[in-house]
Formats: C-alpha cells, sequence, structure tokens
C-alpha cells in the first residue's frame, strides 16, 4: 500500500513538473472566452495567448479580435473591411500574420498605405447565427464596416438553435464555456488534447462546445426550445436571411464579400465546395447580391491538376500559402470596388 502511494505521488510530482515547464513555455495561455449579452461567447479583450496548433505567439486586442490594437482614431480615418467567420477566418492552426484577413490587409497596404483597416472578427466554433450577433456588438461599440467579408461556417446545428433559445439554455452553455476555460488554462492539457490529439479531440470537441461537431444526441437536446422543430437546413437558410437583412439595414456598407470555403470530400479525397450546406450558403450569396468566391476555385487556379490537400492543415483549414492565396484574391475584389467609378 505504501509502495502504490510513492508511486502516485511520484506521478503527481511529475505531472507537475510538466505542467510548471510548459508554463514556462507559455503553453497554459490559450484564449479564453465570455458571454456578452445575445453573443454566447466571444474572446476576452486584452489577451496574449499561444495558437494551439501552430504554437506561436496570438494577440487578441482591446476589441477583442485576433491582432494588433487600434484605436478609434483608426476607425475613424481608415476604410474597415471587417471579416466574419469561425475558425478558418480566425486562422485556426497558423499564426497571426498567416490568416486570411492578415493577407487582404497586407494586400490592400502594398496597393494603398494606411487606408484600410482589416478586422479579423473570426472565432472558433461560431455558426452564421453568430457571426450576426458578433457584427452587432462591434458595431456598437464603434466597428462600422465598409466592407464585409461573410465566411462560411462549418459549425452550423447545435449553436444556431441555442443562439435564439432561452436565456435558461445559454445560461447552462455559459457554464460550459467556463468550464472550457479552466481546461484551457492547463498547459497539459493544452498540449496533450488540443494539440498532439487534436483529431481525436475534433471528434468529441462539440460536447465541450457544442456545435463545433455534429455529436449525437445534440439535436435532441434542443428540439423543445425556439425555433421549434426547424431542420437544420431552415435554420441555416433563415440565419443567412437575418445576416443578410442585418447587413442590408447599415447603409453604411458599400459591398459584402461570401467566401464559400472548402472541406475534405471523402469521395474524391481532395478539397471542393460541393456539400449541400456550401449549395445554400452560394444559393443565399447570389439572392442577397454578395460578391461570391469559392476557395477551392481560388487554388485551382494557383494548382490546375493535382490536389489541393497541401493548402490545408487538416479537413478544412488551411495552411499558411492556402490563406495567402485567398487572402490577396479577396484584396483583389475589394480594391476593385473601391474604384469602381460610382452611377448615378
Amino acid at each position: 500500500m505504501r509502495f502504490l502511494l510513492r508511486i502516485l505521488i511520484a506521478l503527481f510530482g511529475i505531472v507537475l513538473l510538466v505542467e510548471f515547464g510548459l508554463r514556462l513555455g507559455g503553453y497554459h495561455l490559450t484564449v479564453q472566452y465570455q458571454r456578452e449579452g445575445d453573443l454566447l461567447f466571444a474572446p476576452k479583450p486584452d489577451q496574449e495567448v499561444m495558437e494551439k496548433i501552430a504554437l506561436t505567439p496570438t494577440r487578441v486586442n482591446n476589441y477583442g479580435v485576433r491582432g494588433v490594437d487600434f484605436n478609434e482614431n483608426a476607425l475613424k480615418d481608415r476604410t474597415i473591411v471587417l471579416c466574419l467567420g469561425d475558425s478558418i477566418a480566425y486562422g485556426y492552426g497558423v499564426g497571426d500574420s498567416e490568416t486570411y484577413p492578415h493577407q487582404i490587409q497586407k494586400a490592400l497596404d502594398q496597393s494603398e498605405p494606411d487606408k484600410f483597416l482589416t478586422v479579423n472578427a473570426g472565432v472558433n466554433a461560431y455558426p452564421i447565427a453568430l457571426m450576426r450577433e458578433r457584427y452587432l456588438n462591434l458595431r456598437e461599440r464603434g466597428i462600422d464596416p465598409d466592407y464585409v467579408v461573410v465566411g462560411f461556417s462549418m459549425n452550423e446545428g447545435w449553436l444556431g438553435r441555442i443562439s435564439e433559445g432561452s436565456e435558461e439554455l445559454k445560461a447552462a452553455f455559459e457554464k460550459r464555456i467556463i468550464l472550457k476555460n479552466t481546461l484551457r488554462s492547463i498547459g497539459l492539457y493544452n498540449l496533450v488534447v488540443e494539440n498532439w490529439a487534436r483529431v481525436y479531440y475534433d471528434r468529441f470537441k462539440g460536447r465541450f462546445i457544442p456545435g463545433t461537431n455534429q455529436v449525437k444526441g445534440q439535436k435532441e437536446a434542443v428540439d423543445e426550445t425556439a425555433p421549434a422543430r426547424l431542420s437544420k437546413e431552415e435554420l441555416y437558410t433563415r440565419s443567412l436571411d437575418r445576416m443578410a437583412e442585418t447587413l442590408k439595414e447599415n447603409g453604411h456598407i458599400r459591398k459584402v464579400f461570401a467566401v464559400c470555403s472548402a472541406a475534405h470530400n471523402p469521395q474524391t479525397d481532395d478539397y471542393d465546395t460541393s456539400s449541400s450546406m456550401q449549395a445554400l450558403f452560394k444559393e443565399a450569396a447570389r439572392k442577397h447580391g454578395w460578391v461570391l468566391i469559392s476557395s477551392d476555385d481560388i487554388l485551382r487556379e494557383q494548382t490546375p491538376t493535382g490536389s489541393l490537400r497541401p493548402y490545408f492543415i487538416d479537413r478544412c483549414h488551411m495552411s499558411p500559402e492556402g490563406n495567402q492565396i485567398v487572402g490577396i484574391a479577396l484584396a483583389r475584389l475589394i480594391f476593385q470596388t473601391v474604384e469602381a467609378p460610382s452611377h448615378p
């Protein structure tokens, strides 16, 4: 019995030592989230963290968006490009300077230095419904965009329902966010679970942050909440329509761009935008007059034959090179819109 106790104490000491070492390396510094009214979760402002896959320093700025700080003067003096999306827009797996919103900024600066300010408002696990809430939240805080980039989300489902559910349901979800914040403050958890075992983690993380993946039992758990009995496709279409209506109400927005992000297609073992949800996204973009681009088309211009796999780090998140190509393409479209002559 004493021998077993000694072993347990020794193991506990090793774990503490490893955790201490990881903390010295900053592995415990991951993005922390908070609820902001109807916005179920958003990154807390002013965080210096470590990107959990690329293991590079990341800044969540004074407005709670990824990137360097900016002040009210920049918001007033520059043309604002607001990028809304999920982890693809946020830049899961890449450094701050390798996200496609940063690449948009970099390309625009080459044409018109200090004229544009690109805001990366992407958040991991966001569906369209939360992108809309994110837009409203940031606009209330003074970020009134001239151009908006709406990214396709890989996270439609339960979160879209919760965002329109009861306060009781939202409060229960908030407790899960607190739990996740606690887990993500442990360096060993971040290294082992969210980095080394991320393939397995991706399969089950919906149980921590519902909506990230479709997990068996999720739909049934919220079918009794409002809006009731809507299919995932119906809810998604309605969310896209509501997003379009909200953006249209802001007469300051000159143009909306829709990025239909490619994902892995197991039938072809390549990346495309052929799923039913991607088709609904494209249909909504055309219906509402958004400028539509599909990332697979943009990437295919660089690789006419052969696989698009080199442009991705997993099933849907782009590599630094993929982000660069898509970002430059978006910057060109934005700049063309700025330069286009106005018509009475």
